[in-house]
């Protein structure tokens, strides 16, 4: 979880860098989301306007 003051950008519901150089930033969560789904993993985001905190949950289902 982190502080945040704006609400997070996205398109078509994926996470979005504001930072001005798009080509080297972003890099992060495009890994996240390949993690998430070589893994079958569920990735979840939720931002709280009120508290001003971006929170990010990645559960990782136990194998058989």
């Amino acid at each position: 979880k982190n502080s945040c003051s704006i609400s997070p950008e996205t398109d078509n519901g994926e996470l979005k860098t504001r930072k001005s150089d798009k080509k080297h930033h972003g890099l992060g969560i495009k890994s996240v989301n390949k993690i998430v789904k070589k893994y079958g993993a569920v990735y979840d985001w939720k931002y709280d306007e009120q508290q001003k905190i971006f929170k990010t949950e990645i559960v990782f289902m136990k194998k058989s």
